[in-house]
């Protein structure tokens, strides 16, 4: 269904924080409408090269109603969505509110909850900051618990609206305003025409402003700027990132000093949403090496220490004031900090795959980066860890370029090291080149020379390239050679317990998905992680086991177990039918 999101904007300083907040949570394509109200317009030049941004400027001043039906007259989208610029979304909102209209087509009308307002979508919640605020918010959506809350009336600054039923309703009904917050009112026109309305209970937004019926000091709109003993560049290189670089910068300028951006051949607006956040702009010609290109980066920073990002990532909220407090903490004697990486989420909002990376190294330490393809950052010191997590949001489909690197580098004779042959593997195994990727993974191995983390990561490739190419055996011995590195990981357990299971070896599965279970939490490396081997899929992978030996009560223990991690699971919903069933008819 396709979306319209219309913003009502009446400060740049709001509106800043509510399209990053759209930017991190909100997955593409959707209609971006802003209706100008702007107290100074001039900072929405940063957003004119975001995909489907749009700009309504009236000649006259208009009210909220006017411009939502202005905006709405010219929207395109199926759904539309009317917010004021003073509302941060949270972590999956859309796909949650729109769920709800699909799931019940008889509403018209949804809104979420949200703190500081009067109404039925008011969240009774005593908050400290706009931190716990989405604490809250990851928190009820995590339980989905309470479902949705049929009203008569719907009155707040974000509703989700079914176009259709929108034009049957006539518009909007809105009430005069009451204290600092514009209530606008649906429902008048809802009930007769046959439609219903409703609040979504697990769906928490979070509203700026503060209400004349609390004593909360509003939520900030920017987190605080700590006093911080050292400044900061923040260096990036760049190619034609003009749908993800302002949600990047906009993530993390508050809590950086110097922005470096050196750009290899960018086509699109990249450098002039650049330009809205520095001055300090770099062209750099692209030679094929990712190493030369961010030395270059490093070497035009000033400030104490660097920290560096991808375009394709972003800060949320709650991390930006992590690494605020991290940074207000740093010593003289801290060589570089290490932040995780979140690379995916599952559809609850949880991280599901991550890895630790040096992102905050100290100037005067010269560290280099190495490699010209999957480079690294080559530090040593003192080095500390920092809670302050990077997302990974990509916007770009996979791409041929680092595969046509290593290529070249390969036709022209070039020895690889261990590394190299480990990510030219990888390479091979995402464009499912099996048995290339099988020979470059076997050539590290060989070589002897790869990092413990690395031959343990290429054990499990190689496995899963076996796989797909039907040599079951083969994929076991591989997985079996990556114990002779370390102590078995949560990932190759799980493989192991797969292979037996598709031999129909229920009893031997059940070994190795128990002994993913039991591996200590604190085994866990700074490389690629899949958190679910160690939690849910092992459970849900025993109650099946369970299940096909006839032993119903431990499968559906197990299958309780994996709902702890992953409640809305649809594995979890549809075993817990079929138990129900399934026990009682025995």
């Amino acid at each position: 269904m396709s979306v319209s999101i219309i913003v009502f904007a009446e400060r740049m300083n709001r509106l800043h924080f509510c399209i990053q907040s759209i930017q991190l949570h909100t997955a593409y394509p959707y209609e971006l409408i802003v209706i100008n109200e702007l107290d100074d317009p001039s900072g929405l030049e940063r957003y004119k090269g975001m995909p489907g941004f749009r700009c309504l400027t009236w000649p006259d001043s208009l009210s909220a109603a006017e411009g939502f039906q202005i905006g709405a007259s010219l929207a395109e989208g199926e759904l539309l969505v009317f917010m004021h610029d003073y509302i941060a979304v949270t972590s999956q909102w859309l796909a949650d509110l729109a769920g709800c209209l699909e799931d019940n087509r008889s509403l018209a009308v949804i809104s979420p909850m949200m703190n500081d307002i009067t109404g039925e979508q008011r969240l009774e919640y005593d908050y400290s900051d706009i931190a716990s605020l989405y604490t809250l918010a990851k928190g009820r959506r995590a339980l989905r618990s309470r479902g949705i809350r049929k009203v008569d009336t719907l009155a707040g600054p974000l509703l989700v609206i079914r176009k259709s039923a929108f034009i049957e309703m006539r518009g909007f009904y809105f009430q005069p305003e009451q204290g600092s917050l514009a209530f606008s009112t649906v429902g008048l026109d809802a009930i007769p025409a046959g439609y219903e309305l409703a609040v979504a209970q697990d769906c928490t937004v979070i509203n700026l402003l503060p209400s004349e019926h609390d004593d909360h000091k509003p939520p900030q709109t920017h987190p605080p700027i700590l006093n911080r003993p050292f400044t900061v560049s923040l260096c990036m290189i760049v190619k034609n990132e003009e749908q993800t670089l302002a949600r990047c910068l906009s993530s993390v300028n508050v809590a950086v000093d110097e922005i470096i951006i050196v750009d290899t051949g960018s086509i699109d607006k990249t450098k002039a949403i650049a330009s809205d956040f520095t001055d300090s702009i770099y062209d750099f010609a692209w030679v094929n090496d990712f190493a030369k290109a961010r030395n270059y980066a490093f070497s035009k920073a000033k400030m104490d220490y660097i920290f560096w990002l991808d375009a394709d990532d972003v800060l949320l909220p709650e991390d930006t004031q992590l690494l605020l407090q991290t940074l207000s903490e740093l010593t003289s004697d801290v060589d570089a900090v290490s932040m995780p990486y979140h690379l995916s989420f599952d559809d609850d909002g949880n991280v599901s795959s991550s890895l630790r990376r040096n992102r905050i190294v100290r100037r005067e330490r010269g560290f280099q980066w190495i490699g010209q393809v999957h480079e690294y950052l080559a530090v040593h010191g003192e080095i500390r860890k920092s809670d302050a997590a990077v997302t990974h949001r990509r916007e770009h489909s996979q791409s041929m370029r680092n595969l046509l690197i290593y290529e070249e580098r390969e036709q022209s004779g070039e020895r690889f090291s261990a590394r190299d042959l480990f990510y030219y593997g990888n390479e091979l195994k995402d464009h499912k080149l099996w048995d290339r990727a099988i020979s470059q993974y076997k050539k590290m191995l060989d070589q002897g020379e790869g990092w413990q983390d690395d031959n343990i990561a290429a054990c499990g490739n190689a496995a899963d390239a076996f796989h797909a190419l039907g040599k079951l055996g083969e994929a076991r011995k591989m997985v079996l050679q990556s114990f002779t590195y370390a102590s078995p990981r949560p990932e190759n357990c799980c493989r192991l317990g797969f292979y037996h299971m598709e031999e129909g070896d229920y009893a031997g599965a059940i070994s190795w998905y128990k002994q993913a279970l039991h591996i200590p939490s604190f085994l866990q490396t700074n490389s690629l992680q899949a958190h679910g081997c160690r939690t849910w899929v092992p459970h849900l992978q025993l109650c099946v086991c369970y299940d096909r030996l006839n032993m119903p009560e431990l499968a559906r223990m197990h299958n309780e177990e994996a709902a702890v991690f992953i409640p809305n699971h649809e594995s979890v919903l549809r075993n817990r039918l079929y138990f129900a069933e399934h026990l009682v008819s025995h």
